[in-house]
């Protein structure tokens, strides 16, 4: 009996530390106003046209680039949002075109999630790129494309993420970017030639290495998270590897509070979406700005509490998809079973990976 409440009592504490701790000094208003106009430039003349789902793809460009705006430098101060926009663009494609394949969409998933995992051996925000580049090719996989469409979304992305990018340069010029942009450390960033990295990814590339286990451990999850969203065929089931990959990380006490912090996050969102959808009953003006504003909180919380974050998060992609004609309702419970489901994959495969792991330590230490 004990031993059951102290579990109880420190699965409450875990709540409480992932879901309930805010550090408001990590705030980014401003620099997240810097990003809203372009986000809802880009939401508004696409939908004034009558091109919902152009509006969809070059908002998402935009968006992820403006979360690139928050990241440290790669080659240079705009690396993250040039590189995030061309490299969605081309994940969103292939993603649409593995859709229907299990085994194509598999394999691409499991491609992309270990190089999401080797990039973390060069910088976080090399890694950022990557796991944007993981969201998009499953984000994608939930409507097949090809032709004239599939090159319009992908040109949309990127246009959407060149925008945003050069807007914020632009700004750069007279303000200073979000705090969490600049280096604290200069041995901080990434290597400064292309072989030097390569040298720092071959270091990497063996079974001692923590960054290859976990880019392993990534694909793994990958394939599995994959395989049950086929399976279960619901709406936005692409949410489960999704949420899969976001939340596995190296250490398992962060993917476990990280996998709590989501869950709650997603919940948050979901009545939230659900309670403003039900009294405003918005049209398609009502959703942009309810987009635009949901972005913003989400870029002013990431840092702040990652529950919060989630909750943000959850509601804006709820109002951009019901821009393009998908029923609040329906995404919301969806999206809420899906990240349950991916948040319960991660912690497996996190759990039994890493007992995998010890039995293989031991047997090399025994060879």
């Amino acid at each position: 009996m004990g031993e059951e409440t102290g579990a109880l009592a420190r699965l409450a504490q875990r709540l409480h530390n992932a879901s309930l701790n805010f550090d408001w000094t990590r705030s980014e208003y401003r620099a997240s106003l810097l990003c809203l106009p372009v986000v809802l430039l880009t939401l508004a003349v696409p939908t004034a046209m009558g091109q919902p789902r152009m509006a969809l793809a070059m908002a998402a460009g935009s968006i992820t680039a403006g979360f690139g705006s928050f990241q440290r430098p790669l080659y240079f101060r705009g690396g993250p949002m040039v590189l995030v926009s061309f490299g969605i663009a081309l994940a969103a494609m292939v993603g649409a075109v593995c859709s229907t394949n299990t085994i194509a969409l598999a394999v691409a998933a499991m491609i992309f999630a270990f190089g999401y995992g080797m990039l973390g051996s060069i910088s976080a925000s090399a890694a950022w790129v990557g796991l944007q580049c993981c969201i998009y090719l499953l984000v994608s996989s939930s409507v097949p494309l090809h032709g004239g469409d599939l090159l319009n979304r992908g040109l949309g992305i990127v246009i959407g993420g060149l925008v945003q990018s050069g807007v914020m340069m632009l700004l750069w010029r007279w303000t200073p970017p979000a705090s969490s942009a600049f280096f604290t450390n200069p041995a901080a960033g990434p290597p400064r030639s292309l072989r030097s990295q390569w040298r720092v990814l071959r270091r990497n590339f063996n079974f001692k290495s923590e960054i290859m286990r976990h880019a392993m451990r990534l694909s793994m999850a990958a394939v599995v998270s994959v395989a049950v969203y086929h399976r279960l065929k619901f709406t936005s089931g692409y949410w489960i590897p999704m949420t899969t990959l976001i939340i596995l990380n190296p250490e398992i006490y962060n993917t476990t509070n990280k996998a709590i912090a989501r869950m709650s996050g997603t919940i948050a969102g979901a009545m939230v979406a659900s309670v403003i959808a039900g009294v405003l009953r918005p049209g398609p003006w009502m959703l942009v700005l309810l987009t635009t504003f949901f972005v913003g909180a989400a870029y002013a919380l990431q840092y702040v509490n990652y529950a919060a974050f989630a909750t943000a998060l959850t509601s804006y992609i709820v109002f951009l998809l019901a821009i393009n004609h998908l029923p609040e309702h329906e995404i919301v419970m969806h999206r809420l079973w899906a990240t349950l489901i991916g948040g319960a994959i991660a912690l497996v495969v996190h759990y039994t990976s890493h007992h995998a792991e010890g039995w293989m330590d031991e047997w090399l230490r025994e060879e």
